[in-house]
């Protein structure tokens, strides 16, 4: 029986989801663990290497997962394209150096707008809207490039918004009032009854 661990990088780490996947991952034994954020510190007792214009090395890395990234709202074009593309395009060449087997990035349902006349499949049309989804979209074609006919794996990832405990932001407003019982209108914004 091996005992050789399964090294799982994580941008973004102290983050809504970063912090998540953290804890989850933290408990499975087969997994040791290589946490990368903005600062330095401690994660769930684990070690942060910082993510700055020098990275860190990925050297020993299995597997990675950026999540790093600044969220809608919360910085301007040229912030989403520094750090949502520039920084996603920096760790994809750092992994593809490092040989990390796969690199999974974390993008937006929103680079294909706020609908779609059709289902949405992995080969759906992007349509951004916001300075937000564009530069996931952006981030997205850029670390495709680089990873393209390459060693490394790359999975992406879409998610809608999300919500789950520790939220902040509308949903955490909307969950307050629920548990405060009071009552939401009806009809009001397109929800019926």
């Amino acid at each position: 029986m091996s005992t050789t661990k399964i090294v799982l990088g994580i941008t973004g780490a102290s983050g809504f989801i970063g912090g998540a996947l953290v804890r989850c991952a933290k408990a499975k034994p087969h997994l040791s663990l290589r946490l990368f954020d903005r600062c330095a510190g401690t994660i769930e007792g684990l070690s942060v290497s910082v993510l700055e214009d020098s990275l860190p090395s990925l050297a020993e890395v299995d597997y990675l997962i950026h999540l790093a990234g600044l969220i809608p709202k919360r910085g301007n074009q040229t912030d989403y394209q520094k750090i949502n593309v520039e920084l996603a395009e920096r760790v994809a060449e750092a992994a593809f150096a490092a040989k990390v087997k796969r690199f999974v990035l974390a993008s937006s349902l929103g680079v294909h707008g706020h609908s779609a006349p059709n289902a949405i499949t992995p080969d759906a049309p992007f349509a951004p809207e916001s300075p937000y989804a564009v530069s996931k979209a952006e981030a997205e074609h850029r670390v495709k490039s680089i990873l393209a006919n390459t060693q490394t794996a790359l999975g992406i990832v879409r998610p809608p918004v999300v919500y789950g405990p520790g939220m902040a932001g509308k949903f955490a407003a909307l969950a307050k009032v629920i548990r405060l019982g009071i009552p939401l209108p009806r009809g009001a914004h397109g929800v019926r009854a």
